[in-house]
């Protein structure tokens, strides 16, 4: 398990599609 953050928050708010009221900090990554 690790913890990714070096991502363009809106780039992946697009790709992911989520709602404008979120704010992405970082994603997990599991394997």
């Amino acid at each position: 398990m690790g913890w990714v953050s070096i991502l363009d928050a809106t780039e992946m708010a697009e790709i992911l599609d989520t709602p404008p009221e979120w704010t992405l900090i970082g994603y997990f990554c599991l394997g």
